[in-house]
């Protein structure tokens, strides 16, 4: 087990903590797993999402791939997606920026304020109030959920690690992402950064997605009713 005091950047957690690294690709293979166990305990069974053949039938189960990007279908940098299957995933950009401006189907967070934030992210109190990030982090991670939700109920859209999107970068505003590419999205900043980094309106790539996974980095299991706010891919 890698804990923080065997790591430079590790943070000041204690040393009986696990220091965990999470790129995309694990992420997108713990999605499926998560999937599978879910299914152990619940009924009806979900679809997990990502496969390794065009049919669905092989599920994508392994992570290990430490060269860059592999950009053979099926692999895990370019899986199968079953966009109508209903198990875990990691949300598009699109539906992060959604989920995380959400008001009241009619209103929506301006983009300079902090996902829940009552202000603009120059407010350190309202900032302060719905994020973990540098003026107020002690430069670390913290427990996801101890600071205020947004209008959704999600907390930590802003700040306390970047969140993985499922879509690689594109200037095109389409919900599902480009075909192909090595630029993975990443939103919301962290406990490192700066209140700029953190307001909901800020897009940033990672060019390294088969490696990044550091403590900035990482993904969070929110629930949110996808059909209800019509943020599934047509």
């Amino acid at each position: 087990m890698l804990t923080p005091d065997k790591w430079d950047n590790g943070g000041d957690n204690t040393s009986s903590d696990p220091v965990t690294y999470v790129n995309w690709r694990d992420c997108i293979v713990w999605r499926n797993a998560y999937t599978e166990y879910y299914n152990l305990t619940n009924d009806p069974d979900l679809t997990p999402v990502y496969w390794s053949d065009s049919g669905f039938t092989t599920l994508l189960k392994k992570s290990t791939n430490t060269e860059s990007v592999n950009t053979t279908a099926g692999s895990e940098d370019k899986p199968y997606v079953n966009w109508s299957a209903d198990g875990f995933r990691l949300p598009t950009e699109a539906e992060w920026e959604y989920a995380a401006r959400y008001q009241d189907g009619s209103s929506w967070t301006p983009t300079n304020f902090m996902s829940g934030a009552s202000a603009d992210y120059g407010s350190a109190t309202a900032s302060g109030e719905v994020a973990w990030y540098w003026d107020n982090s002690g430069y670390k991670t913290h427990n996801v959920g101890t600071k205020k939700p947004n209008q959704l109920g999600i907390c930590d859209m802003s700040g306390n690690v970047w969140d993985w999107c499922g879509d690689l970068q594109s200037g095109v505003m389409d919900p599902a992402g480009p075909d192909g590419g090595s630029y993975r999205h990443i939103r919301g900043g962290s406990w490192y950064d700066n209140a700029y980094y953190c307001q909901v309106g800020y897009r940033r790539v990672d060019v390294y997605p088969w490696r990044s996974s550091g403590a900035l980095l990482g993904f969070a299991l929110r629930e949110v009713n996808l059909e209800a706010l019509l943020l599934r891919p047509q």
